[in-house]
């Protein structure tokens, strides 16, 4: 039998990935990794709305830094990229 391209006679699993158990259960709206950066930036992003939400609330950039594990640098990093999106 030739095989046409549809869903229905495609071997396949649906295995998902570390985010969701499922791929027809996914709560994105499209695929994490159909786009750059794909899952690392999605979590940069939250980790970066943590950081800005932290610093708001007087936690000082040193104390950022070593609660998220990252460098000093990286967190002026993401709270410029937070004062850029308002």
């Amino acid at each position: 039998m030739e095989h046409n391209g549809l869903p229905e006679y495609c071997r396949c699993r649906d295995e998902g990935c570390e985010l969701s158990p499922s791929c027809l259960a996914c709560p994105f709206p499209s695929c994490l990794y159909e786009h750059p950066g794909g899952r690392q930036c999605w979590f940069k992003e939250g980790r970066n709305q943590e950081i800005a939400w932290l610093y708001h609330r007087g936690k000082s950039g040193k104390e950022l830094a070593q609660i998220f594990g990252v460098s000093q640098r990286t967190v002026q990093r993401a709270l410029k990229k937070g004062t850029e999106n308002e």
